[in-house]
């Protein structure tokens, strides 16, 4: 919800302007707080998994072989 609609809601509830004002300011303060924690937990959780795939093999488990070619033939 934007934070013009909950000051909105809050002056239809009988808050006067400057609480309201207040209320919609403490909102949006919270929801970009809000923002700023779930951005730092997803980094710290994309870190934490680096550590744990940090074993993972860097080659390919059996050595790639190109195929045979065949050996040309002469005309006949």
């Amino acid at each position: 919800m934007p934070a013009s609609q909950v000051e909105q809601r809050a002056l239809s509830n009988g808050l006067s302007e400057d609480q309201a004002k207040a209320v919609a300011d403490d909102y949006g303060d919270a929801q970009l707080d809000a923002l700023r924690t779930s951005i730092g937990t997803v980094a710290a959780i994309a870190l934490l998994c680096l550590w744990f795939t940090r074993k993972l093999p860097t080659s390919a488990v059996a050595p790639v072989t190109e195929p045979q070619r065949a050996a040309p033939t002469a005309p006949a």
